[in-house]
């Protein structure tokens, strides 16, 4: 019997990101819909224990790694200008590689949008680096898009996202799937992809330019970087917010290079913030 950890990103005293949804509602009502259509597979299933105080990332990884799970799901939205869905894995994981990339073929065919696609993190999240099993965290749209957000609240399309993300399952792990109405569908046989070769230098631009009002893990990340190259972020830091210090440290690092200084962080700047000396 299959093990599959449902890890419910943000559940539980943090709401996440926020726009036309609240990502935490979302991705808890998506948690409980993936666990039954796994239990339908005759999968057993765990998620994040009940708790008053927010569960730390490391004690998921450690509860599913105590467990024995042989898959881990972390479910999330994504935020700060953008829409579609995406998987990431962890860089030097295959299996990782085959489960992300199993349940983003499954869930692009499903929402039928402009999706993004199966990433390489980049980042040293906890829950793809800490974790025994193969793992992967898989974005369900963007809930500051509308079109995306007008989807997150419909029920409806929340069930079918959960049970296409049970199929991608099923494409990992070889197995017939088993419909909600008790059919039978056998997903087509996964052919072995390499790992993609790393950057050069630093992480991959993440295919979405930073702005003023940008807000989540990537404008967190460069807020790093620019803290890194000496930068004054004021008393905010790396907070994953792109505010006022932020665009302009990076109006200043553009103009140092030379850059076109707009005070936004494309697939120019992302990457001169890596691999530009520091000056």
């Amino acid at each position: 019997m299959a093990k599959v950890f449902v890890d419910k990103g943000h559940w539980h005293h943090d709401s996440g990101a926020v726009g036309g949804v609240v990502e935490a509602t979302v991705n808890n009502l998506l948690g409980e819909l993936l666990m039954l259509g796994c239990q339908r597979q005759g999968w057993a299933t765990m998620t994040n224990p009940e708790s008053d105080t927010h569960v730390e990332l490391s004690e998921r990884s450690a509860r599913a790694n105590a467990w024995g799970a042989d898959a881990f799901v972390s479910c999330h939205c994504n935020a700060g200008g953008g829409e579609g869905v995406e998987s990431l894995y962890y860089p030097s994981s295959r299996n990782g590689l085959r489960l992300a990339d199993a349940i983003f073929t499954e869930l692009a065919a499903y929402n039928e949008g402009p999706d993004r696609k199966c990433y390489a993190d980049r980042r040293g999240l906890a829950v793809l680096r800490e974790t025994h099993m193969p793992a992967t965290i898989v974005e369900y749209l963007f809930v500051d898009d509308p079109e995306d957000a007008a989807k997150l609240k419909e029920v409806a399309w929340l069930r079918g996202a959960a049970e296409a993300t049970v199929r991608g399952l099923c494409r990992y792990f070889g197995t017939v799937y088993v419909t909600p109405e008790g059919g039978v569908w056998t997903p087509p046989a996964e052919p072995v992809k390499p790992l993609p070769r790393p950057p050069v230098f630093g992480p991959h631009w993440p295919g979405v330019i930073l702005k003023h009002g940008s807000r989540g893990g990537d404008v967190k990340m460069m807020q790093r970087r620019l803290i890194a190259r000496t930068w004054n972020l004021g008393k905010w830091g790396a907070d994953g917010v792109y505010g006022d210090a932020t665009e302009k440290a990076v109006r200043g690092f553009q103009a140092e290079k030379g850059l076109t200084v707009d005070g936004r962080v494309g697939k120019v700047t992302w990457p001169a913030l890596w691999s530009t000396p520091i000056t």
